[in-house]
């Protein structure tokens, strides 16, 4: 039974896309199945009165498999890296929010019509949702921290409790009052029945039942899959009879999702490159889960959240799903990206060795061979200082988008070139050394190669490759650790 239900979750994350966008299809042709799961009433909690419809369901099965994945030990790893974690919290607070609303107001503020209003809330909503669990997919996929980004899910998960209400609160009107009240209540309620009543149970599941736990990870698995495409078919479905009639503010709400999409990406991915210029003891594998946390979203739950609490606006979960589809997309483009040694995510100009000591450690256990360090020493021979930044744009076209480039001090800077041979990074440093004489004739510019043939200190690379670098203009010499 495993392996079989091993196949046919390896089936679905193949195929999700296809299956998203065949669902979309055919619940537009064919809505009265998904319709008929939409009105579907279950069971209710005794003592409370909450009753739990199909939807309701479906989201707590799809927050299963992501409450038995987590420890409480996870949450810990944010701990460990507490400015990398805060500015991804920053980013999917406080900018996706503010970047949600503009966007909106930019692409949809011009309409009147009750479509475009609820088409806004939904943008609006989705910005708030938590983490997606499909970024631990993708962040496996691209040879990232897997532990963070589950732990990221888990605190995003159990803070949409507060944040989710507040920010829909204190959401300002879309157009024209549109909504005299926020269905705070209805909120709350809906996320403690089906975010943190699963949760609860996932993270006691895997505490006290933790072999448990791991054999039914694959059964899990399918059902939160299973409940994620009927979940997309009761949504697609409710909201298919007014699809037709308001085509043309669809279309540009459509557009607006996708761009929001690519922004979140971009955003994240650009404070994680500043993140790391700054930071370089940041590794690539947090990096890379910080980078999918900051862009990928908790579309199921953002479909059943405003379906429920706003039952009359059936276009409100259309951005739900458009969204759901392009991160899908999105993250299995940019896992081809990501590989240890890839250039995304490194800055492009770092500063100082303590980032060359992060990268080489890096380095060695990805096991890249032929490591070799340059060190360029450059001044102007009219006395004057030489623009050291202004000048990297030069150099680094005429390097691979992966090497590393670090400035020392005003007149050195280095680049660790990686998998060359010895005297490839002598050619190397020539065309760097034709580079920065074509961007300022009056340089004088003198280089030296250290060769790290086992694994040392940026310090004692540095200080080997200087002392080559000192002789005269345009000496090539070698060294090796």
């Amino acid at each position: 039974m495993a392996p079989l239900l091993g196949w046919l979750n390896r089936w679905f994350t193949r195929n999700m896309i296809w299956l998203l966008l065949g669902l979309v299809a055919l619940n537009l042709l064919v809505p009265r199945p998904g319709l008929a799961l939409k009105d579907w009433r279950l069971f209710r909690i005794p003592g409370v009165g909450w009753s739990y419809d199909f939807a309701t369901l479906a989201l707590t099965l799809m927050m299963l498999p992501a409450a038995t994945q987590c420890r409480l030990e996870d949450f810990a790893q944010i701990g460990r890296r507490p400015r990398a974690c805060a500015a991804c919290l920053f980013v999917i607070y406080a900018l996706a929010p503010a970047l949600a609303l503009g966007s909106t107001w930019i692409g949809l503020g011009g309409f009147e019509q009750q479509a475009a209003t609820e088409l806004r809330l939904g943008i609006f909503l989705v910005s708030l949702m938590p983490v997606a669990l499909t970024a631990s997919v993708w962040v496996r996929l691209a040879t990232g921290n897997v532990a963070l980004v589950l732990s990221v899910v888990a605190v995003t998960t159990t803070l949409s409790v507060v944040t989710v209400p507040l920010y829909s609160h204190l959401m300002p009107p879309f157009a024209h009052q549109a909504f005299t009240t926020v269905p705070v209540a209805v909120l709350v309620r809906q996320l403690a029945m089906s975010v943190v009543l699963p949760l609860a149970a996932g993270l006691g599941f895997r505490r006290w039942a933790g072999p448990w736990a791991d054999r039914a990870q694959p059964l899990l698995s399918l059902l939160g899959n299973l409940s994620f495409l009927a979940a997309l078919s009761t949504n697609v479905a409710g909201a298919s009879a007014r699809l037709t009639a308001d085509l043309g503010i669809v279309a540009i709400a459509g557009a607006v999702t996708l761009g929001l999409n690519g922004a979140f990406f971009a955003l994240t991915l650009i404070w994680m490159r500043w993140l790391r210029a700054r930071r370089p003891g940041l590794p690539h594998g947090d990096a890379v889960a910080l980078f999918y946390a900051g862009g990928m979203r908790s579309t199921g739950t953002a479909m059943v959240l405003t379906a429920a609490a706003y039952p009359g606006m059936s276009l409100a979960t259309v951005p739900a799903a458009i969204y759901s589809i392009s991160q899908q997309i999105l993250g299995g483009c940019l896992s081809r990206l990501l590989e240890p040694g890839s250039a995304l995510l490194l800055p492009a100009v770092a500063r100082g060795r303590k980032g060359l000591d992060a990268r080489l450690r890096e380095l060695a256990s990805e096991e890249s061979g032929n490591l070799a360090l340059i060190v360029f020493r450059v001044h102007c021979r009219s006395g004057t200082p030489v623009p050291l930044l202004k000048l990297m744009p030069v150099v680094r076209r005429r390097l691979r988008p992966y090497d590393y480039v670090a400035l020392l001090d005003h007149d050195r800077f280095a680049v660790l070139v990686t998998e060359v041979p010895e005297a490839q990074a002598s050619k190397i440093a020539l065309r760097v050394e034709e580079a920065l004489h074509s961007g300022m004739r009056e340089l004088s510019v003198c280089w030296g190669v250290a060769e790290a043939r086992t694994p040392c200190p940026a310090s004692r690379l540095v200080d080997l490759a200087s002392e080559r670098a000192l002789g005269s203009d345009s000496d090539a010499s070698r060294a090796v650790a």
